[in-house]
């Protein structure tokens, strides 16, 4: 089966990228904050689609790993976006890449993306790796994408330094997790409300972010997922505690000074 030109395997494999990447972002900062001996190696950008509009479209490939832009490295896809993002528009970008294990140049230009930035049309998510003497392993069953990152980040946390974080509650939350610790947003906030509360949580943790300024631009009553989830429990009338956080710094701290 296929749904608009992807079939139900290149889902897996997408999903399985922003697993990878949550995975990996998340044991790096926990064991960080752990005070482990840790590091997390950026190997590129795995492209995750190519756009109808992207002069890279059949050059460029599902799966197939970015790693520089006109000969330049990075050590993030926010350095690569924002490097690509300032050059001019319609001018030839070479991109170098990994596809089925061989190394590749391909070239393009630069298009107008739908946000209104420069860019060559392609959806990433970082290439990364841990290199660390900790051995974490993950149980992900039924979970997908990358929303786990900050709820995989405090269970790390809290096994390898062996603190009891949980002091006996239930604690559920959503949000992604970056290497410099931010907790970033994520979609249908106020529907992880609604299963934390019916499997029982006592503490909810959520994204606090501002809403970006082209999106209020675009919709005026757009509300942060904090917003999100505090009108989503008072619907419910839950005693669930939404916790608003920035960073998994701000959740281990609130998780310490209350019981």
């Amino acid at each position: 089966a296929t749904t608009g030109g992807y079939s139900n395997e290149d889902y897996m494999r997408i999903n399985q990228y922003y697993m990878e990447t949550s995975q990996n972002t998340a044991t790096y900062q926990a064991l960080t904050l752990a005070g482990k001996d840790v590091k997390l190696n950026y190997e590129g950008v795995y492209v995750l689609n190519v756009t109808k509009n992207s002069t890279f479209k059949g050059l460029l490939h599902l799966a197939d790993t970015v790693t520089g832009v006109n000969g330049k490295t990075f050590e993030s896809s926010q350095e690569l976006m924002a490097y690509v993002a300032d050059l001019d528009l319609g001018s030839k970008v070479t991109v170098q890449e990994i596809s089925n294990g061989k190394t590749k140049e391909v070239s393009g230009k630069i298009i107008e993306l739908p946000n209104g930035k420069n860019g060559i049309g392609i959806g990433l998510v970082d290439h990364t790796k841990v290199l660390s003497d900790v051995d974490v392993d993950f149980d992900t069953s039924g979970v997908g994408g990358p929303s786990a990152g900050l709820m995989f980040t405090l269970d790390i946390y809290d096994q390898v330094n062996n603190e009891d974080l949980r002091k006996g509650r239930k604690i559920a939350g959503t949000g992604t997790i970056e290497s410099d610790g931010s907790v970033g947003d994520i979609g249908g906030a106020g529907l992880k409300v609604v299963s934390a509360a019916k499997s029982g949580a006592d503490i909810f943790f959520v994204p606090n972010n501002p809403v970006d300024k082209e999106i209020l631009k675009k919709d005026p009553d757009a509300k942060t997922n904090y917003e999100e989830a505090k009108e989503a429990a008072k619907d419910l009338d839950t005693d669930m505690k939404i916790v608003p956080v920035t960073t998994v710094q701000e959740a281990i701290d609130y998780l310490r000074s209350t019981n």
